[in-house]
């Protein structure tokens, strides 16, 4: 059954098969995750991994799914450190579904972006972007592939990919949005010339940053020129 409810049963119907139903716990954490509010949800989906690791062996079971989020916020908030530690005790063999399973090999792009690998995330974001990926995930891509590409002393074609990662799914992935916006800032910033249209592209997305991007937060004083 969809929903939380009061408390997660495992119950075992006439056919053998194992069935949970989510927990409040579960739901209150979700809603937390929704509302971007990570550093929370983190902390609750941690707990739930805890009680219920009895079960991970079984599919979809909430100690999994509880462990996936971590991982999501732990990604989100930008602790690859945390995601890198949190990935070596992690089994992804109780997650059945596919969009799941997708970002866990994200998580590969990640750790090159970690450890500042720019020639293996050149390389890792474009067969991933060949790949057919919900908006969200193609956002991640872009965005590592452009910080890959920043890496390697190419600017011009970071503005490219990042403007793909803005594009993609700004909804789901506002962060990675944000932060695509502010590389593209910083990059302006930093050329030794800079034409008109670059300056039109700069003060566009300035404008856009403090309008919505920004979610709140003010655009930085080194971009407000």
């Amino acid at each position: 059954a969809e929903g939380p409810k009061d408390e997660l049963e495992g119950k075992l119907p006439d056919d053998g098969t194992i069935c949970f139903r989510e927990t409040a716990g579960f739901g209150a954490a979700m809603d937390l995750y929704q509302a971007r509010k990570y550093v929370e949800a983190k902390a609750m989906f941690a707990a739930i991994k805890t009680r219920f690791s009895p079960v991970r062996a079984l599919e979809n079971n909430p100690a999994s799914l509880a462990g996936f989020y971590e991982l999501e916020c732990l990604r989100r908030t930008g602790d690859l450190d945390g995601l890198a530690t949190a990935l070596q005790t992690f089994s992804k063999d109780a997650l059945t579904r596919e969009t799941q399973q997708r970002q866990l090999e994200l998580y590969l792009l990640w750790d090159s972006v970690r450890t500042k690998s720019w020639d293996r995330l050149d390389q890792l974001a474009k067969e991933r972007a060949n790949s057919r990926l919900p908006g969200d995930q193609r956002a991640q891509v872009a965005y590592c592939h452009g910080l890959a590409m920043e890496g390697l002393g190419r600017p011009r074609e970071a503005l490219s990919v990042y403007q793909i990662a803005l594009t993609a799914d700004a909804g789901a992935s506002e962060e990675i949005a944000r932060q695509a916006a502010l590389r593209i800032l910083a990059i302006h910033k930093a050329a030794p010339s800079r034409s008109q249209a670059d300056l039109a592209e700069a003060a566009a997305m300035a404008h856009l940053f403090e309008i919505s991007l920004g979610a709140g937060t003010p655009l930085p004083a080194e971009y407000k020129e």
